[in-house]
């Protein structure tokens, strides 16, 4: 799994979902302890390029999440672009930095690590 158990993550959505431009995937979590219903919509679907995803319903004012894939001569590297915003005008700025920023960060570290676990190959 690439998101942390505390978030209990778990998708809703029928499997397997097929990966296109226009699918929408619902999901199931917990941000600070508290229960969100999620819902994304894949808005840009490249295959072994990248692939956006956009939320549609959920907690946030914007969620633009877009994960690209570049070979390189060790492997694939895989990068994150995040935009979001946080509801609480006029306080949002500060909701962001107080707690939004640092849980993001918190749960991209998380993937990071979880990937590397997983798609390092060991000698």
């Amino acid at each position: 799994m690439l998101t942390p158990q505390s978030l209990r993550f778990e998708i809703l959505s029928p499997l397997p979902i097929i990966m296109k431009s226009g699918v929408r995937i619902e999901y199931r979590l917990r941000l600070f302890g508290v229960p969100f219903r999620w819902e994304t919509e894949i808005t840009s679907w490249e295959p072994e390029e990248r692939f956006v995803d956009v939320q549609r319903r959920g907690p946030y004012l914007l969620w633009e999440h877009e994960h690209r894939f570049r070979g390189t001569s060790e492997g694939t590297l895989i990068e994150d672009r995040l935009r979001y915003a946080v509801p609480g005008e006029p306080f949002e700025g500060l909701i962001s930095q107080m707690f939004v920023s640092r849980q993001v960060t918190k749960i991209f570290d998380y993937r990071e690590r979880a990937m590397r676990s997983f798609f390092t190959v060991k000698s």
